[in-house]
């Protein structure tokens, strides 16, 4: 039996290959598929549209479907994954920036009140089985990592902060379906976020050293949670 999904107003990012993160509406069925039972086994295609449009999935199925069916629930094939293999990779990356700092010096490290963030954070990441903390270049990435990586049992990975790429593609290469942490700057959350897929974060304030962007990848599609963490900031 075929069923034919799509997400309405949803369109295929054709930069990334992403498929977007939305719950799938049954636009086309059989009558037969309404009288079957509840459980539903998928095996799915997809279908990339020529010229943009609704992304589509083709579901061979068992048993009938409720009117949304969550993305996340199809697994993709292994057609698929021979052909946008590069783009249907998953991990989950959580991002902060790096804690507060002393203002002193081109280098400079975490403030106290930065080392009472940073300390907190480790505890936060205790039981997220994290495979890998990459910092930057800088003093004040690695001191904000470090009670995390060394909580984890991990030694810091470094990473140019201006390399976005590299920093996805050790990710993707070395991460896949892991779970990660990376130290950012201010000016750098942003273009991360975007690389992963999620181009609604922009730069952070000078001020802001509370925020947290859980970031959530699959095959299908990424999310993003935001949240903050220790004493708050402006």
């Amino acid at each position: 039996m075929i069923q034919y999904l799509a997400a309405p107003d949803r369109k295929l990012d054709k930069s990334s290959g992403a498929i977007p993160s939305a719950p799938l509406t049954l636009v086309q069925s059989t009558p037969k598929a309404k009288s079957w039972g509840q459980h539903v086994r998928l095996s799915p295609r997809c279908e990339r549209p020529k010229g943009g449009g609704d992304i589509r999935v083709r579901v061979r199925m068992e048993g009938t479907t409720p009117n949304e069916l969550s993305l996340h629930e199809i697994k993709p094939t292994a057609t698929m994954l021979r052909r946008w293999g590069l783009s249907l990779w998953g991990s989950t990356v959580i991002m902060v920036r790096h804690a507060d700092i002393v203002n002193a010096g081109s280098d400079p490290g975490l403030s106290s009140v930065g080392v009472v963030r940073a300390n907190p954070l480790a505890h936060m990441l205790q039981d997220a089985a994290l495979s890998a903390v990459f910092v930057t270049q800088f003093l004040r990435p690695v001191e904000t990592g470090s009670p995390a990586a060394v909580a984890a049992g991990l030694a810091v990975t470094p990473y140019m902060a201006t390399d976005t790429a590299g920093l996805v593609m050790m990710i993707r290469t070395s991460h896949a379906n892991k779970t990660v942490l990376v130290v950012a700057h201010s000016n750098t959350v942003d273009d991360i976020a975007a690389g992963l897929g999620v181009p609604s974060v922009g730069e952070l304030a000078a001020t802001q050293f509370d925020r947290m962007f859980v970031i959530t990848r699959t095959w299908c599609g990424t999310r993003v949670c935001r949240m903050r963490y220790g004493a708050s900031t402006p």
